[in-house]
């Protein structure tokens, strides 16, 4: 019965779109400041057209979506965030049919998505709705913040308190006179950029529409500049610190959560997915909060600054791995993790940490730690801040601007102004090691023997980041060999990765893997994927493993094992949905035996399990089913046994000896003939069919929790001291029903323990299982609120 329930529920699921990959997990997110990428049409500055242009070569990278920092029509005092119109592109970048063509240019021809920033902070003081704000006309009068002086000296009005404006920028006081309307407005950037008024809901409708436009027009992402600044104190406390009344309040988040419900009923009646990134420059734990609850979630993408912040160049392998483990730590399940290697307000890498040699390690950090990462413009290949630029010629706000020197133009070859524009004068200088930081340069050297170079490091990153399965899916294992030595495993079925650096600045390292690392102790090393460029360029996978090698100061390196023990002929077939209890107890079990799966996921809206092919290999058409080389089997606790009969090497998992094994299948037995039947019985026809809660069926579950309770007194496992395949069919049971809230399991000290030893025993358990579980949840919530709002 179990399996038909499943079923159904799976084609109802994977119809709602909840458990369709979404396109930006995993991925690589390139930043283009779109002055700086490339000039199309000889006026020394870059322009939609070229970055058109230009995409062949952001495909090659193998990015995944593209960034575009602000394109909208400006007086460009803060260099285009200060926006006068956000529905129109600025003349210096080209027309909207340039947009229009570049969008589809990167998403027809490359698969590649846009993103773009979204500035909702504050406008331009030229914008429309201030101009009318000033005249008080109808419905703009309040769309900013307006306050009036709180009293006169020597003939001048005295703002309403004591707030600043952003202290890089000058820290003076954060209210405009505006003589016109005779009163304050407030900024929190330059004077040039009034804030919004979002506690005017006609304000936030005007953001709604936005959004609308630009969906419409096929863009895919936004990047929500500057969140924490949205909302003020309502009653103007002056701060005791920067911040205090003027950042961060309830209401940015509870935003950010409307935003996202916006963008999710848009992507829900379009059929794509929609995604939104938060930038918050503030303490760990308060970006965290922007990820919002699974009841109300916020963005989906948190910019994780921790690498911009936290490694420097005194970092030591400890202060790393508390960087990396903190933050990969603090997230739940259905957080994604993130990570930034630079952007158009901090300096670059080579500066940020002091060597060129630097450029691989940061991008190591940023591509290979576990979810998806965003790379600023020129890190693939090093570009370095111009920090001594000779600003004579620029504008005052240019050469008043702490971040010009970061924001110079994309050095593509050696020829005048790094093949950048065709001007005499670009906008910015170009940095002067563009002769030799350039991409043709390090393309070229990139094809010398043994030699290697940040552009083909990043390129072979970005590969392994989408195709090695460690790298995609698997766990990671941080590691502190000594004060400067760091090294991280990501891990995935009998595939190891490991990637190791040298943190010192003066000293070489002797290092031994073998001894160190434990995983590899059971593993073959296969390949040196990447060698930082400082790395010897005739290095052997002999002269590394199995005894001791030297990596010299600010080093890194990639290496690739293969765990050694089972042969399977070639991965076994599993037909699956991943939100169906009995599938993920499968799956989970595999993972414990060391069994390769290859995971098909069945495309029940399309009826895959009723074509004649799945028929013949189960003629329930129900999920899971097993093929092994052209052997079939249905129903997942047989599935879990013949596994573990046929392919395990640990006697332990599912003991040979008669009476140990009878208590293993026993459990097995119990979970899926009582406990999940019981849950199935009480469950299914409410959440399907909206019949009422039957209290006595809830009852009868609650006493199979206290059947497996006394089942666990005295023990670690389900069937004893030691770990086996029904712990892994019982947690994925348990999993499902906790999630929609129907036991908690917590009045079950046992069972709450057990619970707990498996979550962080079981391999591989958050993305087998607890995925799956919330999925389970999500769409649970689905069917019952959309019940209640279709009314009886």
């Amino acid at each position: 019965m179990a399996g038909h329930v499943f079923s159904a529920l799976s084609v109802l699921v994977l119809a709602s779109g909840i458990l369709a990959e979404k396109w930006w997990e995993n991925t690589v997110i390139y930043q283009v400041y779109p002055l700086s990428f490339y000039d199309s049409n000889g006026d020394g500055i870059g322009d939609l057209r070229g970055i058109e242009e230009k995409a062949s070569y952001l495909a090659e990278l193998g990015v995944g979506a593209v960034w575009l920092n602000p394109f909208y029509k400006s007086p460009k005092v803060d260099n285009g965030y200060d926006i006068s119109d956000f529905r129109d592109i600025d003349p210096q970048y080209g027309t909207m049919e340039d947009f229009e063509r570049m969008l589809r240019t990167f998403r027809d021809k490359y698969g590649i998505e846009i993103i773009i920033d979204f500035v909702p902070n504050h406008t331009s003081d030229q914008h429309e709705w201030f101009k009318k704000s000033v005249k008080k006309e109808g419905k703009y009068t309040d769309y900013y913040i307006w306050k009036d002086p709180i009293g006169w000296e020597n003939g001048k009005p005295i703002p309403p308190n004591k707030w600043i404006i952003v202290p890089m920028l000058g820290g003076t006081s954060a209210w405009e006179w505006n003589e016109e309307r005779r009163q304050f407005y407030y900024h929190a950037f330059y004077k040039e950029q009034p804030d919004l008024n979002f506690r005017n809901p006609d304000v936030i409708e005007e953001i709604r529409d936005l959004f609308q436009f630009w969906l419409e027009k096929g863009v895919k992402g936004f990047r929500i500049d500057a969140v924490p600044f949205i909302f003020e104190d309502e009653d103007l406390t002056d701060e005791s610190f920067y911040g205090e009344q003027t950042q961060s309040l309830p209401e940015a988040y509870e935003l950010v959560e409307d935003m996202r419900a916006f963008v999710d009923e848009y992507g829900e009646e379009h059929n794509v997915d929609i995604m939104l990134m938060t930038e918050a420059c503030v303490k760990p734990d308060m970006v965290l909060k922007y990820f919002g609850t699974p009841e109300s979630p916020g963005a989906h993408i948190p910019f994780n600054f921790l690498l911009l912040t936290h490694f420097r160049e005194q970092t030591n392998a400890r202060g790393l791995n508390n960087t990396v483990a903190g933050y990969l730590g603090s997230l739940k399940p259905d957080q994604m993790p993130n990570w930034v290697s630079g952007n158009h307000d901090m300096v670059r890498i080579q500066s940020r940490m002091g060597s060129a040699t630097d450029v691989d390690l940061v991008n190591m950090l940023n591509l290979l730690l576990p979810g998806t990462s965003t790379v600023y413009y020129g890190d693939e290949i090093g570009m370095d801040s111009y920090q001594r630029m000779d600003k004579s010629g620029l504008s005052a706000k240019l050469q008043e601007d702490y971040r010009t020197p970061h924001r110079t133009p994309f050095q593509w070859s050696d020829e005048k102004n790094a093949g950048f524009t065709k001007s005499d004068t670009p906008w910015l200088p170009v940095h002067p090691d563009y002769y030799r930081v350039n991409v043709v340069a390090q393309n070229r050297t990139s094809c010398e023997p043994g030699k290697t170079t940040h552009l083909k490091n990043f390129k072979k990153m970005v590969e392994l980041k989408r195709t090695n399965l460690a790298f995609r899916k698997g766990k990671v294992s941080t590691y502190v060999l000594d004060d400067d030595v760091f090294a991280f495993v990501r891990a995935y079925g009998r595939v190891v990765n490991l990637v190791v650096f040298n943190l010192s600045k003066s000293q070489s390292k002797p290092i031994n893997l073998a001894k160190n690392i434990p995983v590899a102790k059971k593993a073959k090393l296969e390949n040196i994927e990447v060698k930082s460029v400082n790395m010897p360029r005739d290095l052997t996978t002999s002269q590394l493993f199995p005894g001791d090698f030297t990596m010299p100061p600010r080093s890194g390196l990639v290496l690739s094992f293969r765990l050694t023990g089972i042969t399977v002929r070639r991965p076994l077939d599993l037909y699956y949905v991943p939100i169906s209890g009995p599938c993920r107890g499968a799956m989970l079990a595999a993972k414990l035996l060391g069994v390769d799966l290859n995971l098909k996921l069945v495309d029940l809206p399309n009826k895959e399990q009723l074509k004649p092919e799945f028929l013949r290999m189960n003629p329930q058409h129900t999920v899971p089913t097993l093929d092994d080389n052209g052997f079939y089997l249905s129903e997942s606790r047989a599935i879990i046994t013949y596994l573990a009969n046929r392919y395990g090497k640990c006697d332990t998992l599912y003991p040979r000896d008669p009476i140990k094994r009878a208590m293993v299948d026993q459990r097995l037995y119990f979970d899926m003939g009582t406990l999940f039947q019981r849950f199935g019985d009480y469950w299914f026809p409410y959440m399907f069919a909206g019949a009422p809660r039957d209290t006595a069926k809830l009852a009868k579950l609650e006493e199979a929790f206290g059947f497996f309770d006394t089942m666990l007194e005295g023990s670690i496992y389900a069937a004893g001291d030691t770990i086996t395949v029904a712990d892994a069919a019982l947690a994925a049971s348990v999993s499902t029903i906790e999630a929609v809230g129907v036991v908690d399991v917590n009045r079950y000290p046992n069972v709450s323990r057990w619970y707990r030893k498996c979550k962080a025993t079981l391999p591989d358990y958050e993305e087998t299982n607890e995925k799956g579980a919330l999925a389970f949840k999500q769409f649970a919530d689905l069917l019952i609120n959309k019940r209640k709002f279709a009314g009886p």
